[in-house]
């Protein structure tokens, strides 16, 4: 081992929104930390929607509730419908007081949420954040970790780590180079996710509470986020292809099915 490697207490591999927090938490309690993050930018298309009370507990403990708030909103009342379309189900908003100060449901809008606990963690001046630089092997060795990791300019580096927490995803690249394979349920089943900004026009349009359309044919959901986000989820059927689902002319007729 290098003993001039750079050292670090902890290296997070992937800045997402799991290794965002991990940085913020390292980060007040002074322990020096390294990212590493293969992408520069924050990915802009939304992914998770939904966040809760305890969540929000933890943003406001990092510090960054007041940037977050914005960018989220009452997770609505929420309706079930049958196959012949009647009601089966209404789920209210919970009355306060509320556990833990905050509503117990809340939808949010990733990619500002994400760019807010980016910016947190680059407040620390323990935590040191690489983006464009990709992980390509770990070594263990006594009481230590060393982590290579490729810059997108083609230079290399290794460092040197007491810890490595993986937080990169479902793709993860410590899994693969540690020969840990996934341990998968067996539950693959494709929807369609369909994320607008609705012009204001075509709000009031639009049904005034989240729905579930329990159509056995083809179930959907109907998720009204903050402000004019909205977002549809519709199931594929087996044969259907994704790529041709996504092209605008087909998208449209499905999404009327949806109330």
């Amino acid at each position: 081992m290098n003993s001039g490697q750079e050292r670090f207490d902890v290296v997070i591999v992937g800045f997402g929104p799991v290794g965002a927090v991990a940085a913020c938490w390292l980060g007040q309690m002074g322990i020096k930390t390294l990212v590493v993050e293969k992408s520069r930018s924050i990915w802009e298309i939304p992914r998770a929607m939904a966040l809760d009370h305890e969540i929000l507990r933890v943003f406001q403990n990092l510090g960054v509730i007041e940037q977050v708030l914005p960018h989220t909103a009452p997770f609505g009342v929420s309706e079930h419908y049958g196959a012949t379309g009647q009601l089966i189900r209404r789920i209210d908003v919970v009355a306060p007081p509320h556990p833990l100060g905050y509503l117990p449901n809340m939808v949010f809008t990733q990619p500002p949420v994400e760019a807010a606990l980016r910016r947190r963690a680059e407040e620390h001046p323990c935590v040191t954040i690489r983006l464009g630089a990709e992980v390509t092997a770990l070594a263990e060795a006594e009481e230590a970790v060393s982590v290579a990791f490729l810059r997108d300019d083609g230079t290399s580096a290794e460092v040197r780590a007491r810890y490595v927490i993986a937080c990169d995803g479902a793709s993860s690249t410590v899994r693969r180079l540690l020969e840990m394979p996934l341990d998968d349920l067996g539950f693959d089943e494709p929807w369609l996710v369909v994320d607008v900004l609705v012009n204001e026009s075509a709000v009031a349009k639009l049904p005034g509470e989240c729905a579930q359309y329990c159509e056995p044919a083809r179930p959907s959901t109907y998720i009204i986020g903050p402000g004019n986000h909205r977002r549809w989820e519709i199931m594929l059927n087996p044969g259907e292809d994704p790529r041709a689902i996504e092209r605008e002319e087909n998208v449209w007729p499905l999404l009327s099915q949806t109330g």
